[in-house]
């Protein structure tokens, strides 16, 4: 069994024969960071996955679409240097 994904993450990503092809154009930690990872309760999240998200996702996206526009808002106004973990509600 192989892990696509884990808490978010691109495993694929760590695998030491691609980061080798992603160092032929340029430095492997920035051409395979993750800018964003979007947050889902009871995976990389606080909260329950069925209850939050999985019976009706539409109101948590709703929630989160928010989130993110207030990010993009802050970004836009005051520059923000890229985040290493999720953007998460401040």
């Amino acid at each position: 069994m192989v892990k696509v994904i884990d808490k978010g993450r691109f495993t694929a990503f760590d695998d030491p024969e691609v980061r080798r092809v992603a160092e032929k154009f340029g430095d492997p930690d920035k051409l395979l960071r993750q800018l964003w990872v979007p947050a889902v309760p009871g995976i990389n999240y606080p909260g329950d996955y069925q209850r939050d998200f999985g019976n009706d996702p539409l109101p948590w996206l709703r929630k989160w679409r928010g989130i993110l526009e207030g990010q993009v808002d802050r970004v836009i106004r005051y520059g923000y240097r890229m985040p290493k973990e999720p953007i998460l509600e401040s």
